[in-house]
């Protein structure tokens, strides 16, 4: 999970720098959205090369919700991700069918 989340950080900060250029008008609009897509590219290709499996996404989806699995299944809440919205979008974009899974209820 570390692996995941330090992708998903190094491609928040990139973004976040392109977006800073942009409205500095330091650099043309068209550069930044190429920029901005081959590193989108490239951080699917790092994620599609790691084995990410559903419990792993499971865990993903609840950290960046917040929601943490305690003691006798009882929910404790925690702060909130501040890379949220990447990482649900990242893994969702990985694998759609696994991503999905983890909010359908599973009946008994």
């Amino acid at each position: 999970m570390s692996k995941i989340r330090k992708i998903v950080e190094d491609y928040d900060g990139y973004t976040k720098r392109l977006m800073a250029y942009l409205i500095d008008e330091a650099y043309d609009e068209d550069e930044i959205i190429e920029l901005l897509l081959i590193k989108t590219d490239e951080t699917y290709e790092k994620l599609c090369g790691l084995k990410i499996s559903k419990v792993t996404i499971n865990r993903l989806i609840g950290s960046v919700l917040g929601i943490d699995m305690g003691v006798k299944n009882d929910y404790k809440y925690k702060i909130t991700s501040k890379y949220m919205r990447k990482m649900m979008n990242l893994l969702y974009n990985v694998n759609k069918e696994y991503f999905l899974s983890c909010f359908i209820k599973q009946s008994s």
